[in-house]
């Protein structure tokens, strides 16, 4: 398969930030560059890599298991979605589908409260059936690689959601290292990250986020946990 044309530039931004930069100073977090500075290659080589192996896929988020494990905690996970932006990072071909569920749509939707939902995925196709009849500011498409777009998010992004990422579909394992670095540097301080099975993500978040949680082969990622809600 002709991997996707190559283009990344470190300052580009998809937040229109335009004075994003990520330093010691403007981020001053000990854990996150800890971490980064253990990886000894830089990110444009990180994203060619991960950018060259990686293949499209179809994943219904492995059918009701996760929808049903957000409708049984969905007080503790609004808690900490609700009026945010969650992004879906390669979403694969039933981001669609998946979105509208998270926005409680159809007879399987559960609420989370969101403001948006934005798909993204480097194999997205603006000329697919689904994303020309979409018509719905709620649901938005970014067409990049996971990291590429990660890096240009300012702090306090949103939440996440990631299902299946896994070395067998990216097989670099600073990529998925750096995945986890910039989640963490982008999620709000009362934000969310739930990961489904990405499990190189997750090695990495463990060492990152305070509060982890396994719970039905899902793991939850928080800065801190709220209280439950209703």
């Amino acid at each position: 398969m002709k991997s996707p044309e190559f283009s990344y530039d470190p300052k580009e931004t998809q937040n229109k930030n335009e004075n994003l930069e990520i330093t010691p100073e403007t981020y001053p977090d000990k854990k996150y560059w800890k971490r980064r500075n253990m990886i000894g290659i830089s990110d444009e080589e990180i994203i060619r890599r991960g950018r060259k192996e990686s293949y499209n896929f179809q994943d219904s988020m492995s059918g009701s298991v996760v929808f049903g494990f957000i409708n049984e905690n969905i007080g503790m996970i609004k808690n900490h979605t609700k009026g945010k932006t969650l992004f879906d990072i390669g979403c694969g071909k039933d981001g669609v589908f998946n979105a509208n569920i998270f926005l409680g749509r159809g007879k399987n939707g559960v609420d989370m409260g969101v403001s948006d939902v934005v798909l993204v995925d480097l194999h997205l196709k603006p000329d697919d059936d689904e994303i020309d009849n979409i018509k719905n500011k709620q649901i938005k498409f970014k067409k990049n690689d996971g990291l590429s777009f990660l890096i240009s998010q300012n702090f306090n992004a949103g939440c996440y959601f990631m299902s299946h990422i896994e070395y067998s579909l990216i097989p670099c394992a600073e990529y998925h290292q750096r995945i986890a670095q910039e989640i963490y540097r982008t999620i709000p301080e009362d934000g969310i990250f739930i990961s489904n099975g990405c499990y190189d993500i997750e090695k990495e978040s463990e060492e990152l986020f305070p509060v982890n949680k396994g719970m039905d082969g899902l793991k939850l990622f928080m800065k801190k946990e709220l209280s439950k809600k209703e």
